[in-house]
């Protein structure tokens, strides 16, 4: 998988996520890397639930269609509401207010 350096202050996680099927209420299209998705987090301390945006940056396989499963790299726009996350926390990966793919942060890192 292809990791650019990160720039300093930036997050990054690592998640492990399944694009879910139109039978599962998923999408009827795949996405590649550069995909800007919302991510649904159930964070300790907080509402029940949250969405923020973290554009997919890398994606192995680069590209997946939906029932696929992939692991990727995503960079939170808005650090500050991501300050809780941590590896083994579940995700949901949202269009609106529609579930399109479910996955596990791998992996909490950052430069700076």
């Amino acid at each position: 998988m292809d990791l650019r350096p990160t720039p300093i202050g930036e997050l990054q996680l690592r998640v492990r996520f399944r694009l879910l099927t139109p039978e599962e209420g998923g999408r009827h299209r795949g996405i590649s890397a550069g995909y800007r998705a919302s991510w649904l987090l159930r964070l300790e301390g907080e509402s029940p639930t949250t969405v923020h945006d973290a554009p997919i940056t890398a994606m192995e396989p680069s590209a997946i269609r939906p029932g696929d499963e992939a692991m990727a790299v995503i960079r939170p726009i808005a650090r500050e509401f991501w300050s809780s996350v941590a590896s083994g926390r579940n995700v949901e990966m949202r269009e609106g207010p529609r579930t399109v793919g479910r996955g596990v942060i791998v992996e909490v890192g950052a430069q700076g």
